[in-house]
């Protein structure tokens, strides 16, 4: 189980901003967590990616009617997923760090999503605190198996 605080956007982009404390727990079948299961717009596709490889990811999404964002924190693109804002986050890199996935990790999994390499695996956590490899965060197998199908061409 995990729990973050976090002050997001009411709307993405703008001002004021909220305070609030979200928990997920997925453990042994079972899944709690004090938030509503997103319904993302069907219009709307965005995928959240690194600003350092925003341009690239641009090209290779924007192509295919998605729109792109980079917002600032690892923590805030995955506030994004789980609360259904975008659909998937989209890190080619080993860019971030178990502390900035952990947390957010266990809320996604409590609400059906996860967090998994390119090949699947799910995110894994051990005692090195290194960086996590890259990986893509969703909220449903339908947004993953077209996020991978689009970042293997």
């Amino acid at each position: 189980s995990s729990g973050i605080n976090a002050e997001w956007p009411l709307r993405p982009g703008t001002y004021p901003f909220i305070k609030c404390q979200v928990w997920g727990l997925c453990y042994d079948g079972r899944s709690l967590n004090n938030l509503p299961k997103p319904s993302p717009d069907k219009k709307r596709h965005v995928v959240m990616s690194t600003r350092s490889d925003f341009d690239g990811t641009v090209k290779v999404f924007g192509e295919l009617g998605y729109s792109v964002s980079a917002p600032s924190g690892a923590g805030n693109k995955l506030g994004h997923v789980i609360r259904g804002l975008a659909v998937a986050y989209y890190c080619p890199l080993a860019s971030t760090f178990q502390w900035d996935t952990c947390g957010p990790h266990a809320i996604l999994r409590s609400l059906g999503g996860d967090i998994v390499t390119f090949d699947k695996t799910p995110l894994s956590y051990d005692h090195s605190m290194g960086p996590n490899p890259a990986f893509i965060a969703y909220m449903t197998e339908a947004h993953l198996d077209s996020i991978l199908k689009i970042a293997k061409g």
